[in-house]
């Protein structure tokens, strides 16, 4: 009997011993553990310090950055700026004008093309008229052709073709001045044809 506990005996401490390596490793892997994320901890406090400095640093890059020069108001006749487009209309600066940006390609005779214009309704509350034939002729770049516009406009949609003014031939009522958007050059059409007729709504700035 005496053997049998003695046995025991010795069975426990050897499982004792076993737990308390284990005990003992784990609390070393523990450690290490606890070890590594203070480290990651540290690397990660020092990306952030090092994030907000950047910041701070683009943030005051931006702030001295002189502010964007906004474009010419219409009519100051800035050569630079000849045309401002906000995509619905155009301001010429060397008239004081504002065009149709993006035109249609209906023909229409000289009755409609005015309906047409007053008729207008571009999002803006604005009213458009068939512009003089001296207004239509202001977009005329000779140096250019096909159409006959300032290098680098904004205008689309711009044919080919004659397109009609609100100014009558004086000789005679019947007939109203066009200018034709191949060469630039002005003729007179009959007020009543509509082929190859085309219309480009203005209006005077306010």
């Amino acid at each position: 009997t005496q053997g049998g506990g003695s046995g025991d005996h010795a069975s426990l401490a050897t499982e004792h011993a076993m737990l308390k390596t284990e005990h003992e490793a784990t609390q070393t892997a523990m450690a290490g553990v606890q070890s590594e994320l203070t480290t990651q901890h540290a690397m990660l406090k020092t990306e952030h310090e090092a994030t907000q400095t950047a910041m701070a640093e683009v943030e005051a890059l931006v702030a001295a950055l002189p502010p964007a020069t906004a474009p010419p108001l219409c009519g100051t006749g800035t050569a630079s700026h000849r045309f401002v487009a906000d995509g619905t209309e155009v301001c010429d600066n060397t008239t004081g004008l504002y065009w149709q940006q993006t035109l249609d390609a209906t023909q229409r005779n000289h009755a409609d093309a005015v309906l047409h214009c007053a008729e207008l309704n571009l999002g803006n509350s604005q009213t458009y008229r068939l512009p003089e034939v001296i207004e239509l002729s202001s977009l005329v770049d000779y140096r250019q052709s096909h159409p006959p516009l300032p290098a680098g406009h904004p205008f689309t949609g711009v044919q080919l073709s004659f397109y009609r003014s609100a100014t009558t031939l004086a000789p005679n009522p019947t007939n109203n001045w066009t200018v034709i958007f191949t060469t630039g050059f002005t003729r007179f059409s009959n007020k009543i044809s509509i082929e190859g007729r085309y219309v480009w709504c203005v209006r005077s700035g306010s």
